[in-house]
């Protein structure tokens, strides 16, 4: 019974460690492709909790940066 208490345990952790670190994986990519200049990138959204606001946060930032940019090449 403690080895499989143990083996649903480690189950358990490798899938929230896997809903924590996928997003934020792909907000780095996002975040490096608009680095280089890439401003149609955008970061996903889906989730309600901290990393779907930040991913909206920084899709705010990229579309207020992009206008700005527009705006001092006219």
């Amino acid at each position: 019974i403690a080895g499989l208490a143990i083996l649903v345990g480690l189950c358990a952790s490798i899938v929230m460690g896997r809903r924590l670190t996928t997003p934020i994986v792909r907000l780095t990519e996002v975040s490096r492709r608009v680095t280089v200049g890439d401003w149609t990138a955008k970061a996903n959204e889906e989730s309600s909790d901290e990393i779907g606001q930040l991913g909206h946060a920084f899709n705010d930032m990229t579309t207020t940066l992009q206008g700005t940019l527009d705006e001092l090449t006219r």
